[in-house]
């Protein structure tokens, strides 16, 4: 392409004024340019490459002794100014892009012309496409355990590459180039399974980001169907049992269970039920992982089906606070601070155990109470000491008894265990309560009748710490509370 040279212009203008001796020769006009071959110089480049957004300018500068022209073949490229002016043949040129909203590259022509120069300049403005870039995913359903394939498209216009850790997946292309507004069809295929169920992520990635989607196989399905409701993951503090469908096509057994109070059966071909066989005797939910493992124990490969089941704690809270080791720690400066069972209890064995007990006044009370009965209160410590049951019956029955506890305040600071015990005598006609410290037994009596052989159905919740109105200044630690039902 020929190069236009507007200081060689003025160089050689300049040498002739001074050769002629002219004094004036500052008062040159354009006007005389005639006596001069017209002449264009342009800093622009031939070629420019633009982001699809902006911001984009184009700047450079033109020297011309002749008025020039530049003209854009779209409307989307404008330059500033179009055209020399009439006081300058000297100008910068800026050159402005409107965003390229579509998903193809493209390029604009700037000619620039100038009068009585044969050959014009030409610029090409090249704007990239849009960011383009959409995966299309397989449809829904897994791939046969015999194995199978799916199809997914990649519309990209920048080049692209597919990546997985699945060493038992294939695909048809793992590269492209930039695609066509229909993109390209890749299959995805795989191998015969003889384990498990498996899933792979499948990783998509192009210049414009990444994109993923998930391949599913079939093949040995153990698992436990998904919980809707957690309550329903929950037990009751004294135990109770739970059922939940198992989703497998293999034959399989409960798996084996660490826990002594949990027990596991097979209802049938869909079901395992949970027993829970003890009550919890901590003051926090207790946690319990159950599983369920293929019936041939030859199919090693097979991971167990695992599911955490819990069971509720004993007590809550009143004015105490329960630990992570699953004790309570009652404080009491002469306060309430003390729990009550989340269920009713009523025949069989009370046992707490104790750490870090400091009292320096006052009672550990024991309450048990509904109206109208049965109920049973018991006061341990410095003060009143007693045990006693009250109430009346619906036939009219009273059942009062009552007995003194044999124990100072020092007995109560240094005890590791407290038992209660309710026992029914003389052929379960009357009952028996009998309180032990650290197996010595501090407390008996027997009463009149048997409230809860009547009224079986009602067992009483339990209240047991600092009452408010005991008196209690100090501190204990409630490490379990251990109920076991009268077995007969």
């Amino acid at each position: 392409m020929k190069i236009y040279r507007f200081k060689a212009l003025l160089y050689g203008t300049a040498a002739a004024c001074m050769m002629a001796g002219f004094t004036a020769c500052q008062e040159f006009r354009i006007d005389s340019q005639a006596e001069f071959p017209p002449q264009m110089e342009i800093d622009a480049q031939t070629s420019y490459s633009l982001l699809a957004q902006s911001p984009n300018v184009i700047t450079f500068n033109i020297s011309s002794n002749t008025p020039w022209t530049i003209k854009s073949d779209v409307q989307w490229c404008t330059p500033d100014p179009a055209m020399s002016s009439a006081s300058s043949l000297v100008a910068e040129i800026t050159v402005t892009t409107e965003d390229n909203t579509s998903e193809t590259a493209r390029t604009a022509t700037l000619t620039v012309t100038a009068e009585d120069v044969a050959e014009p300049f030409v610029i090409t403005v090249t704007q990239e496409a849009k960011d383009a870039f959409i995966l299309q995913a397989p449809e829904e359903g897994n791939i046969a355990q015999n194995g199978g394939s799916k199809l997914f498209k990649v519309i990209s216009n920048k080049p692209w590459k597919i990546t997985t850790e699945a060493i038992w997946l294939e695909f048809s292309a793992l590269e492209g180039e930039a695609t066509s507004a229909e993109g390209e069809e890749v299959t995805v295929s795989a191998k015969d399974n003889s384990g498990m169920e498996r899933t792979a992520l499948v990783t998509v990635a192009s210049g414009l980001g990444t994109k993923t989607f998930e391949v599913t196989q079939d093949g040995i399905v153990l698992r436990f169907e998904e919980i809707e409701d957690e309550s329903s993951l929950i037990a009751g503090c004294l135990g109770e049992t739970l059922q939940f469908k198992v989703n497998s096509n293999i034959a399989w057994k409960p798996g084996n269970v660490e826990y002594d109070n949990i027990l596991l059966e097979k209802t049938d071909e869909e079901t395992l039920s949970v027993t829970v066989t003890k009550a919890n005797k901590y003051f926090t939910t207790q946690y319990y992982e159950i599983t369920v493992v293929p019936e041939d124990d030859a199919m090693t490969a097979v991971e167990p089906a695992a599911l955490t089941v819990g069971q509720q704690a004993i007590a809550w809270c009143s004015n105490c606070s329960a630990n992570e080791d699953g004790s309570v720690t009652f404080i009491s400066d002469n306060t309430e601070s003390r729990v009550c069972t989340n269920a009713g209890l009523a025949m069989g064995t009370l046992l707490w155990t104790f750490r870090d007990i400091n009292l320096s006044s006052g009672l550990f009370d024991i309450n048990a109470w509904q109206s109208p009965g049965p109920t049973f209160h018991a006061w341990v410590g410095g003060g009143s000491k007693d045990m006693n049951t009250g109430g009346g019956l619906e036939s009219g029955e009273d059942f009062w008894a009552a007995s003194n506890i044999d124990a100072e305040l020092d007995d109560i600071n240094g005890m590791q265990t407290l038992k209660l015990t309710i026992f029914p005598v003389d052929d379960g006609s009357k009952l028996e309560f009998t309180m032990y410290i650290d197996d010595r037994q501090v407390g008996q009596f027997t009463t009149p009748c048997n409230p809860w052989g009547e009224m079986g159905e009602s067992p009483v919740p339990y209240y047991f710490g600092f009452a408010g109105d005991s008196g209690a200044v100090g501190s204990m630690t409630v490490t379990s509370f251990e109920y076991t039902p009268y077995e007969e």
